[in-house]
């Protein structure tokens, strides 16, 4: 999978510089500090849901406001991933996900009790709902147990920060 690389174009604005003086600034910097950030879809916390939201706003307002303690550059994310976010507003996708852990939810008989410890509260409630007015048959009973319908689906972005400028 290929992946896009999104700059923040409002950077000298988090510094209080015109954009003039930042780059004066930073036009020696030789190397930029980076990690690789990873947030499932498996919610887990109101964080990884606020940052479905943050990614949303940095893809389609150019806003990028990840509540991170560093100043974010840019960062990498995949093709399929920036398409979905860029071609559906933020209720769809949230929707989206929340119907995706219900089908999780059901075809994982066996772990109940982590989606019950694990997943978000409002996440985890918005599933129970969906499964109790959509889903008629336990999945389990119809399903083949070899496969899972939770296979690594994760947002992997790469997270470029400026430090001190």
């Amino acid at each position: 999978m290929d992946k896009l690389t999104l700059i923040n174009p409002f950077i000298h604005q988090d510094a209080k510089l015109k954009k003039g003086i930042f780059l004066d600034r930073i036009k020696n910097v030789q190397y930029l500090r980076t990690r690789d950030f990873v947030s499932e879809f498996l919610i887990g916390d109101s964080y990884q849901w606020d940052f479905l939201t943050s990614l949303h706003e940095a893809i389609n307002k150019r806003v990028f406001n990840f509540n991170f303690s560093d100043r974010l550059f840019a960062f990498k994310i995949k093709n399929e991933f920036y398409d979905w976010f860029k071609n559906n507003s933020i209720q769809t996708i949230q929707k989206q996900i929340i119907n995706w852990t219900a089908a999780v939810y059901l075809s994982n008989h066996d772990r109940k009790d982590f989606f019950e410890n694990e997943i978000y509260g409002v996440v985890l409630n918005e599933v129970k709902n969906i499964v109790k007015n959509y889903y008629k048959v336990d999945i389990n009973e119809s399903c083949d147990h070899s496969q899972n319908l939770y296979e690594e689906v994760s947002l992997n972005t790469l997270i470029v920060y400026l430090q001190n400028f």
